[in-house]
């Protein structure tokens, strides 16, 4: 934060709540359907606030026409544009004659771009729901996707052996599973008992109790209309809470998982659904602790901001379970998103029918599609839309109906990685997506159509065996930045599929210092036995780079040396605001990071804001008058 004897001025807007536009009123940029009006921007310098802005920002928003609707916490600088209510006008010199809505949307974006002003400005696309628009075939064998036997005439063993994966486990309520869709029908007979709650929240009270930015958010959200109520009507999201997780009882259908919990998020109306709306399910889902996320939806173009949002997710240990879409196209070729982004928690489903086969519909790809799973003639769980090709006339909670797509392919999928997870708690989500992955069954059918040239295997999934081979992640990473002179704790996890509680791991500084890493909960180890091994490190006083070589060994597992390198960089000179760096009265520049201030006692506000405790100080007196621009990007 820069202190300096001047006034900015600030312009301020409130909030507003966005609302779901018709399928009328979505426009076509370059082929891809997006908001009329919506532009998702991620400014360079981000602020306290996304309701806060400087100068530039602001003159470059006005001058547009355009305001600040909403902000991302877990995303600092990207934000929601829309135009300015009609009774306000740009500012002179901005004249747009455009008529059609997308050419002057795609005029705003390039206005924005030329500023300098953001890392990315795109349109806030729409995506929709994967669900077959083909009529299915309704037939009586049900649940074929857990165990075929043949029924109606279907290849034996050609499913997701769900069944004998019962053996092992069935799940569990430690396990949060988020569906990001139209919703979850939460009342539903074979669902009601399977929610997640929040419990610090307490309900109908009108009061965002937890302080999460949300209002009586029980059982998930609804992005679109910003409330707390995720509650399904267009049968989708239900129908794939009902694969995952639906409860075992005498009526209805028994999910992948009897045993699980399902944060309900919506963000997909019967229209279709916003790129900032979809961010904001996937944010809400990783800092209110979900496991797993599925997302039976797509067809938008790239997207960065939506690959930022999965990245963040896949930082937090969040696997993000999607459906390849249901265009029939090669995936390698023709990308569909957000199942083709290269993100290392992402898994990539396709469908399979009864017979063994790559359904017609289903897109694949050997290189962006990574396995099959049952999507053709799914019965599962309904919300009672009474536009859905089954016709359904019982009530709404205790709807069922067949499903086709890639859509309800992708919950066979997340229901497995959740009953891995139960089995194994410790495990990371790249760990999961491991053993899906490696325990797939092959099948000519699938050859070259899927990473793993094969389907989906629950059982396999679970008892996969591991191959002997340690594997190695340190925390910091290989390249992270760190203070010199200063006590940094290092963890070492140390796995081969699960987590070995019984290895040695020793390292070596360039510097000299040896190192021992423990396992037996005394500090700075947290927990004696599990997969994860500390050291306290004293880090060389002078600036540069150091390398660790770790030595890590275990009973009957081949083990090895890694290497991590590290830059070691001094605490930043102008960090007391009481001893401020002097600026010219003319001006100047300074390169510097504040990534290791600190907050001293008596440390004003920024702006009015929260307290920061990375906070650098500058003291400037201008000689002249007039226009001046502070420029903290980068």
């Amino acid at each position: 934060m820069i202190r300096y004897n001047m006034i900015l001025m600030l312009l301020l807007l409130g909030c507003i709540s966005i609302n779901a536009q018709e399928q009328s009123s979505w426009i076509k940029i370059d082929g891809y359907e997006a908001h009329s009006s919506h532009i998702l921007a991620r400014f360079k310098a981000a602020h306290d606030s996304p309701h806060s802005l400087d100068k530039q920002q602001t003159a470059v928003l006005s001058n547009t026409g355009l305001r600040v609707i909403k902000g991302f916490t877990a995303h600092p600088g990207l934000v929601v544009l829309d135009n300015l209510p009609s009774k306000f006008k740009p500012k002179a010199g901005y004249n747009p004659v455009l008529s059609d809505p997308a050419d002057l949307l795609k005029e705003k974006i390039i206005e924005l771009e030329k500023s300098g002003l953001f890392h990315y400005v795109q349109p806030d696309y729409v995506y929709k729901t994967t669900l077959n628009a083909e009529d299915p075939s309704y037939v009586d064998g049900s649940m074929w996707g857990h165990s075929n036997t043949g029924q109606n005439g279907g290849i034996a063993n050609a499913d997701a052996d769900v069944d004998l994966a019962w053996d092992y486990t069935t799940g569990s309520d430690d396990v949060v599973v988020a569906v990001i869709d139209t919703g979850v029908r939460y009342t539903h007979q074979d669902l009601v008992e399977q929610m997640w709650s929040n419990t610090a929240e307490i309900p109908a009270n009108g009061i965002d109790d937890d302080n999460n930015g949300w209002v009586d958010d029980i059982h998930g959200i609804n992005a679109i209309q910003d409330t707390g109520d995720p509650l399904d009507v267009d049968d989708h999201g239900t129908g794939v809470a009902g694969v995952i997780g639906a409860q075992a009882n005498d009526v209805g259908i028994v999910g992948v998982a009897w045993d699980v919990q399902i944060m309900g998020l919506k963000f997909l109306s019967a229209f279709g659904g916003l790129d900032s709306d979809g961010i904001e399910c996937i944010d809400y889902a990783v800092e209110m602790g979900a496991d797993i996320i599925n997302a039976s939806w797509g067809g938008g173009p790239y997207s960065q901001a939506l690959f930022d949002s999965i990245s963040n997710a896949q930082n937090n240990g969040v696997l993000f379970v999607a459906a390849s879409g249901n265009d029939g196209l090669n995936t390698d070729i023709f990308p569909h998103y957000p199942s083709n982004y290269d993100l290392d928690n992402i898994i990539s489903v396709a469908a399979m029918d009864r017979f063994d086969r790559l359904a017609n519909f289903s897109n694949y790809g050997n290189i962006t599609t990574d396995i099959a799973a049952p999507g053709v003639e799914i019965y599962t769980t309904g919300s009672g839309d009474p536009s859905d090709s089954g016709g359904s006339v019982l009530p709404p909670d205790e709807d069922y109906d067949f499903f086709d797509g890639t859509s309800f392919a992708a919950p066979y999928v997340t229901g497995v990685a959740a009953l891995i997870k139960s089995l194994f708690p410790d495990s990371l989500a790249k760990e999961i997506k491991d053993r899906i992955l490696s325990s797939a069954v092959s099948s000519p059918a699938f050859a070259s159509k899927v990473g793993t040239n094969g389907r989906l295997n629950a059982f396999d999934a679970l008892n996969i065996e591991p191959d002997g081979v340690l594997e190695v992640t340190v925390n910091p990473s290989s390249q992270s930045i760190l203070l010199l002179g200063t006590t940094q704790t290092i963890v070492v996890r140390v796995t081969d599929l699960v987590g070995v509680p019984d290895a040695t791991v020793t390292g070596a500084l360039s510097s000299g210092q040896s190192v021992v890493f423990t396992n037996d909960g005394v500090s700075p180890d947290i927990k004696a036995g599990d997969a994860l091994y500390t050291a306290e490190v004293t880090l060389p006083p002078s600036a540069g780079d150091i390398e660790l070589v770790l030595s890590v060994e275990a009973p009957q597992k081949q083990g090895g040396d890694v290497s991590v390198s590290y830059t070691l960089v001094p605490p930043p000179p102008n960090d007391d605001f009481n001893k401020a760096i002097k600026i010219a009265p003319t001006g100047g520049e300074f390169i510097t990071n504040n990534q290791f201030a600190t907050n001293e006692e008596g440390e004003p506000y920024h702006g009015g804001f929260l307290k920061s405790n990375h906070s650098l100080w500058w003291s400037w007196s201008p000689n002249l008058n007039g226009p001046a621009i502070i420029d903290t990007a980068g």
